[in-house]
């Protein structure tokens, strides 16, 4: 602004700009200022009475009083004794547990089974390169667990102690204070990384295709266990019945809509199995300091992805032809993709987490945090710059406008700088821009691009409108294994829903993504604390990011997206009770 202050004092033309003194009290009887201010209150006025738009506006999401009804009523009753047979439980084996060594010590037991199934491996097999370094790896990592048991007092004296603590910034649970942090959570945020060093050096192969169902059976067993032990309340039930009406729908359409069994139960996991996540993440977070050490690891991961994208931009790595036209985008001679394999789905997790690091700089009071979180930021938006994919950057740009409203608004102004500078800058983005204008463009996407596809996903849903041709039948990775020869990627998962599941379907995926983020929205109204705040609101603009991007790809497809979209709608729906005080302990809950 300062820049902009001096470049207008200077002009000839303009000068005058500045020279002009408005009083107050003609601005606010400003017959103009009056009917704009009135025009923005009925659009505020609008958005929170809709409740497909609520979630745009603060305060827009508040749930009323209402009577639960007689469905209502049977739930909550299934509900509370459902709690209470697993607070029975947990009272009936809290003495075995603490009584016994290993079971008080669960990362003990985990790491004594772990050490002791790759030393048997190590002894029966006979490994190699790096096979053998990974299994001596893990052999390692199970000994430090059964023997390593770090206290409290030495994370409160330790540097390391110390310095996480001052980055964190928030304190953690009292030793006498329960449920403590679920470390286990990690490995979620970490999903990308964790995913690519399976798919790369992992010494069981079987481990790369069910690692993600092996993860969430462990952390949903977890969570019942401290259900059982630590006499908690479940969480998330505003998210039930629209799942459970989610659920009844696609397994409807699993059941009349199946000619062929194993394509169609493949379709319906991708529909069902990823949604779990959010029930999971949940209940399983506790307090503030616990959601921002998810939220930092999951940027240090991404900013991980982000770097080597950068460098694959810089040695300038080989790609395919199709990812490009090559007879008009002469200019294009990479586009990046870092470990995750397609730069279109390495945009859709920049899109995430760029809007996390953003608001983590401009709420951080320390200049060395701002400094830390803004080279992060930086080297994803670079990142994101040279994946070269048109929907990430349209899908980043509706994130930013919507986080720049809610949290500040200089965001805008500086999405207004980016975007004139960077096709300057880089001229390959002006060039992927401004081929979308011209007729070439459209033959080609009509031919056999986006357009074409569309069309072509709209004539098959028009064959069956209400129920679709089937779950895993057309439009997606599952079609393209059972299919190969007739079948394509529809580059819309809205639109490959209608195909696949009619309007049933698609309807019912539509009530659960807005209850998803009215629940979302509802929740963050009601933290006040203005730093959790702030990095909720970054990660919520995300989520909608994601959504968007959903729009000219099949984002939901892809299963660490679809894991990390739901896994943080889940955080955003605990984050109420994790800023407040316990209001989980089951005296609470009887006391309601």
């Amino acid at each position: 602004m300062t820049l902009l202050h001096r470049w207008l004092a200077g002009s000839f033309f303009l000068g005058w700009l500045l020279k002009i003194r408005l009083q107050p009290a003609l601005v606010e009887s400003s017959l103009i200022i009056k009917i704009l201010k009135w025009i923005a209150d009925r659009v505020r006025d609008l958005l929170r009475g809709s409740w497909f738009l609520s979630w745009l506006v603060r305060g827009g999401c508040q749930s009323g009083t209402a009577e639960p009804g007689l469905i209502g009523t049977i739930f909550v009753r299934w509900w509370d004794r459902l709690l209470r047979f697993l607070w029975f439980l947990g009272d009936r084996a809290r003495p075995l547990i603490d009584g016994s060594v290993l079971l008080s010590r669960p990362e003990a037991a985990v790491g004594l089974v772990l050490a002791l199934a790759v030393g048997a491996d190590l002894a029966v097999n006979q490994s190699r390169g790096s096979a053998l370094a990974v299994k001596v790896c893990l052999l390692l990592l199970g000994l430090l667990l059964v023997v390593w048991r770090p206290t409290r007092e030495w994370r409160r004296v330790s540097l390391v102690g110390k310095f996480l603590a001052w980055w964190n910034g928030y304190r953690e649970t009292a030793p006498g204070e329960r449920p403590g942090m679920e470390y286990s959570l990690f490995l979620v945020v970490a999903y990308c990384l964790v995913d690519y060093v399976l798919r790369t050096y992992s010494p069981y192969p079987l481990l790369v295709g069910v690692w993600d169902e092996l993860l969430f059976i462990l952390i949903a067993g977890i969570l019942l266990v401290r259900v059982g032990l630590q006499n908690l309340t479940l969480r998330g039930t505003g998210l039930l019945l629209p799942f459970l009406f989610y659920l009844v729908v696609y397994v409807f359409l699993f059941i009349i809509k199946s000619p062929e069994t194993a394509p169609a139960v493949e379709g319906l996991r991708v529909y069902l199995q990823y949604t779990l996540w959010f029930f999971v993440a949940a209940n399983l977070l506790f307090n503030r300091a616990q959601f921002k050490w998810l939220c930092d690891v999951f940027l240090l991961v991404v900013f991980m992805v982000a770097l080597y994208g950068v460098y694959q931009y810089y040695v300038g790595v080989e790609i395919p032809k199709s990812w490009y036209d090559s007879k008009v985008e002469t200019s294009i001679t990479t586009r990046v993709f870092s470990i995750i394999g397609s730069p279109n789905v390495l945009g859709s997790l920049l899109v995430l987490a760029i809007p996390v690091s953003l608001s983590s700089m401009l709420t951080s009071r320390s200049s060395l945090k701002q400094v830390v979180y803004g080279g992060v930021f930086l080297t994803m938006l670079a990142c994101l710059v040279f994946t070269l994919s048109r929907g990430a950057w349209l899908s980043l740009g509706v994130t930013v406008i919507l986080l720049g409203l809610w949290l500040d608004r200089r965001i805008l102004w500086g999405l207004l700088i980016v975007a004139v500078l960077t096709p300057v800058a880089v001229p390959s983005v002006y060039d992927r821009l401004a081929y979308m204008t011209t007729p070439e463009y459209m033959a080609s996407s009509e031919r056999g691009g986006r357009i074409g596809r569309w069309t072509k996903t709209l004539a098959t849903w028009q064959s069956a409108p209400a129920t679709g041709v089937g779950l895993g039948r057309f439009g997606g990775a599952v079609a393209a294994r059972y299919y190969p020869n007739d079948s394509f990627y529809a580059d819309n998962f809205y639109l490959k829903t209608g195909a696949e599941a009619g309007w049933l379907g698609l309807g019912a995926l539509l009530l659960l993504l807005v209850a998803g983020i009215r629940l979302a929205r509802s929740s963050l109204d009601q933290v006040d604390d203005p730093h959790t705040l702030a990095l909720g609101l970054g990660v919520f603009a995300g989520l909608l990011g994601i959504l968007a991007h959903n729009a000219v790809e099949n984002i939901f497809e892809v299963p660490m997206m679809a894991t990390y979209f739901w896994f943080f709608l889940g955080l955003l729906a605990a984050l109420p009770q994790a800023t407040g005080k316990a209001g989980t302990l089951r005296e609470h809950y009887e006391e309601a």
